[in-house]
């Protein structure tokens, strides 16, 4: 499900989104606020003073806290250009609100003073007084440039269809939506359509099959694999890290880590897209990943907070092809997608003259950091047919739909079991928002929504599937635009859906 905005500077290509941050923005307080007090707060603020200052400000905040390692680039230069561009587009900036915080990692929401746009912001700090990641992302339209809203009331069964495709396509019609929806009550779609562009620069329009690439939406597939050998007796979800894999880098320092924490990203394992060797990487095996981000010690006390982690989910990779002898793809590909027919997702996959796979329609924040200039066609390329523990699948509507009733319907582990991973094991947001085992776990008007969503920054990939868990619908959503605009679709519909059933 969600997680607050993330996205590099440049163009790394970032798996999750830490979209429940940004989904609980909206319930956060209002009153005075400040910058955290931590070092990624004290540093968000010396970024925002320097903007408000002038360019050789600028310039010396860079060259005084940007990290030798830092996430996408090395070139103070174009942090410094993008800033600029953030000042001359807002006429400076200031602290509207605080997302979310914690000892090296702060989410801020900017606002402009001379438009009424605002920026979103995240600051991966090194636990001192350098930048390790920089991160913006627009946030939504101002008032006049939005949709009206969706109705959110008990209406007639037959009027859902209509409700939500109309809603959809005037979000579409103020460009904030390309992409496909599908909806649907147990195993009857209500509805599936396309809206939008494929490729705009050569008028290909997508359809109901065009396959998007869906990032961190992939953990649920890592989460059920899992699951399955911990039922083969193969795992156990207290067995440690070094006790599954005795070769793990800096095996001392994880000696507490189990594949519980693994699994609710609470293990403090770094992320390879911490590392600005993440680029053109093309591992053979999961493990390859590990020089990326292994050596770095926890960042807190295992079980100690709920920081959400790409590794973490490497590390469960890796113990996938360990523990079953095959690779991470054909584990999934013949007990995770044949099992629940996906027939365009992994291995089963293939390719025609009618495949489509949608480009990314972006923004390209490093030209553009309030998102107001037009999309652009990404023509490189980013998704493969197979993909790693963190994410990062092509795959259609359908196929997530299917994987969603199979997960729902013990096709894919015992009841006992599919409750065990959809329980929200660990705070994220109180009891409004939880995470279990690869799946978020989130409070709709008193009815538990488990899903996850994936994407995020400009990369215009954005990925939401979402189970209302009691009255048993479905919303699937795959887009080549931004992340928010799609979570904030899914969500308003789940609302829409919640409402017929909220006296049954």
């Amino acid at each position: 499900m969600l997680k607050p905005f993330r996205f590099a500077v440049v163009v790394a290509v970032h798996l999750c989104c830490f979209t429940a941050i940004s989904r609980a923005a909206t319930n956060v307080s209002t009153g005075p606020i400040d910058f955290p007090a931590t070092p990624g707060g004290k540093l968000a603020r010396g970024l925002v003073e320097a903007i408000n200052a002038d360019a050789q400000a600028v310039t010396k905040f860079f060259a005084d806290h940007l990290a030798s390692d830092v996430r996408g680039t090395k070139s103070a230069e174009k942090y410094e250009r993008m800033m600029l561009k953030l000042r001359e587009q807002s006429g400076g900036v200031a602290l509207q609100r605080v997302l979310g915080t914690s000892e090296r990692s702060t989410q801020i929401i900017l606002r402009a003073q001379n438009t009424p746009h605002s920026v979103g912001l995240e600051l991966i700090s090194d636990g001192s007084t350098h930048i390790r990641s920089l991160m913006f992302h627009p946030m939504p339209p101002p008032e006049g440039a939005r949709p009206k809203p969706l109705l959110k009331a008990k209406v007639e069964p037959s009027l859902l269809p209509k409700l939500i495709e109309e809603h959809v396509s005037d979000t579409a019609a103020h460009d904030l939506f390309s992409g496909v929806v599908l909806v649907a009550k147990d195993d009857r779609i209500l509805l599936h359509r396309a809206w939008g562009m494929a490729d705009r620069d050569r008028g290909i329009t997508n359809r109901t099959d065009t396959r998007f690439g869906s990032a961190s939406v992939g953990k649920m597939f890592t989460g059920v694999a899992i699951a399955q050998l911990v039922e083969a007796g193969k795992l156990k979800f207290e067995d440690t890290l070094p006790a599954v894999l005795p070769d793990y880098p800096n095996a001392d320092a994880v000696s507490g880590v189990t594949i519980h924490h693994l699994l609710t990203h609470t293990a403090g394992v770094g992320d390879p897209f911490d590392s600005p060797r993440h680029h053109g990487f093309e591992p053979k095996r999961e493990s390859d990943w590990f020089p990326l981000f292994a050596q770095e010690p926890p960042a807190f006390k295992p079980g100690a907070k709920h920081e959400y982690s790409n590794g973490g989910y490497v590390v469960l990779s890796a113990t996938i092809e360990k523990v079953s002898g095959k690779s991470f793809a054909d584990y999934l590909c013949d007990n995770v997608f044949a099992r629940a027919g996906m027939a365009h997702t992994g291995c089963a996959a293939t390719e025609d003259a009618n495949t489509m796979i949608a480009a990314p329609h972006r923004r390209f924040m490093a030209e553009d950091p309030l998102g107001i200039a037009p999309r652009r066609v990404d023509t490189t390329p980013k998704f493969k047919r197979t993909a790693s523990g963190m994410g990062g699948w092509q795959t259609t509507t359908e196929d997530l739909f299917r994987f969603a009733r199979a997960f729902r319907t013990g096709r894919l582990l015992s009841p006992a079991m599919t409750a065990k991973v959809a329980t929200g094991h660990v705070p994220v947001f109180g009891d409004h928002v939880k995470y279990g085992y690869g799946f978020y776990r989130m409070d709709v008007k008193g009815e538990p929504a488990v899903g996850h969503s994936g994407g995020g920054g400009d990369l215009a990939v954005a990925a939401e599937v979402e189970m209302l868990w009691d009255s048993g619908y479905t919303v699937v959503i795959l887009s080549n635009y931004d992340l928010p605009e799609t979570r904030r679709l899914a969500h308003d519909i789940l609302r829409l859906l919640r409402e017929q059933h909220r006296d049954t």
